[in-house]
């Protein structure tokens, strides 16, 4: 038997996102897994209806720094306008039909520049959609041919965010999603959540829109993320050339940690904290993560309070050991997604012993338990109250996070491995 692990969207694109490190976080361990199982486990990217196994994978998952560059502001009018014009070309008639083999040819370049050899398939061969299944690869159609060949598959699923908070997502990941979703779904042997949360939602989500869905046919489990991030402490990190002026003044800094973009609650942060400075508060907030696209808005207002002289500052590209020292320097990390797949900062924030103030979602219950001071999105104080009670619980805080411990990626990914296994048995 050998375990076929799909990893087409991070070939392709290069991507260092939240799935993506998924992938390379399994893909790196995927030899030492083959021994502890005894089950040949084979990197695979879909090309066509075809699976061909990755003869060199450092080389497939490397990250590549141009992949994912920050949004710039100035560009978003420029980038709106292409957007635009593809829409009307794609509304011609048969411009979309005749397009097609030309951007999948575009797409996959990265691809045909990696060693790889087709793989033929038996029924013996299990399938995992470690991946990104939704977008322009043809992982379905090849997740559909290995069906037909009589191969077990398994999908891990991260969020259904582009179904229940549609308004967050790009609009074309959004369909892409929502279209693909249902079918793999129903194509699948078994389903491999990201946390219980998920796992509720996906079971919840099915039942809804697939027809005969039936649960004992498709059972759906769920494993948690792993946390290697507590780099070895740097001494000259403190002293990034980056670190603005005064950051690590005699002031409490409170710590947000990745992508700024809507669903991740940095207005809702921002509020908070502005109502605090205009009542005297001098404690300070320090953004660190790169800037979604389609956010001028939000960089213009992070402009304005730098211009007011208030205790803000936003960071981006900062490197692993100064980000470390900022979750050391910081009073307490924020997170305050309205919605989330997993919570990942949490943990990272938590291991390295930093109190966290967290938004009150069941997934960040499931993930933080009682370590968190949890707060409501749907009250407008409701941030500020928890900042009150972190001063006043600080100390038994820290002492409880020094007991805190979370799997690592070897664990996590035995766990996974061993889930899809028994559950495509």
């Amino acid at each position: 038997m050998r375990l076929l692990v799909d990893m087409t969207e991070t070939a392709l694109h290069g991507y260092h996102t939240g799935i993506q490190r998924v992938v390379r976080n399994v893909v790196v361990r995927l030899p030492q897994l083959s021994e502890t199982f005894g089950v040949e486990m084979v990197p695979v990217v879909a090309i066509g209806r075809h699976l061909h196994a990755i003869v060199d994978p450092a080389a497939a998952i490397a990250p590549r720094p141009s992949a994912a560059p920050d949004a710039a502001p100035e560009a978003v009018p420029l980038r709106r306008c292409r957007h635009g014009l593809r829409q009307a070309i794609e509304r011609l008639p048969g411009a979309a039909a005749l397009l097609r083999p030309w951007r999948r040819h575009r797409l996959y370049q990265p691809v045909r520049a990696l060693r790889r050899r087709p793989l033929s398939l038996n029924p013996t061969d299990r399938y995992l959609v470690l991946d990104s299944f939704w977008g322009r690869s043809t992982v379905v159609d090849a997740l559909a041919a290995a069906r037909g060949r009589g191969v077990r598959a398994a999908v891990v699923m991260y969020d259904l965010i582009p179904v229940s908070h549609p308004q967050f997502c790009d609009p074309r990941v959004a369909r892409d999603f929502q279209r693909d979703a249902p079918r793999v779904l129903s194509l699948a042997n078994a389903v491999v959540a990201i946390s219980a949360t998920v796992a509720g939602q996906v079971r919840d989500y099915a039942a809804q829109a697939i027809t005969g869905w039936d649960p004992q046919r498709c059972p759906v489990g769920f494993f948690h993320l792993g946390a290697d991030f507590i780099p070895a402490a740097d001494p000259t990190a403190a002293e990034w050339p980056g670190w603005p002026n005064g950051l690590w003044a005699d002031r409490p800094v409170f710590l947000m940690l990745g992508t700024l973009e809507p669903r991740k609650g940095h207005a809702f942060v921002l509020d908070a904290f502005e109502q605090r400075w205009q009542q005297g508060a001098t404690e300070g907030l320090l953004f660190l993560g790169s800037l979604a696209a389609g956010m001028a808005e939000t960089h213009a207002r992070l402009a304005a309070i730098a211009q007011e002289g208030r205790p803000f500052w936003h960071l981006r590209g900062v490197p692993d050991s100064a980000v470390a020292t900022a979750i050391r320097r910081s009073r307490a990390g924020i997170v305050a997604s309205c919605v989330e797949g997993f919570g990942l900062p949490i943990v990272e924030f938590m291991q390295m012993g930093l109190p966290v103030l967290a938004s009150d979602i069941p997934v960040f219950r499931e993930v933080g338990g009682d370590l968190p001071i949890y707060f409501s999105l749907d009250r407008a104080g409701g941030l500020g109250a928890a900042l009150d009670s972190f001063y006043r619980r600080e100390s038994a805080l820290r002492q409880t996070l020094l007991d805190f411990r979370w799997p690592n990626w070897d664990a996590a990914a035995e766990t996974l491995l061993r889930q899809v296994l028994e559950l495509t048995a």
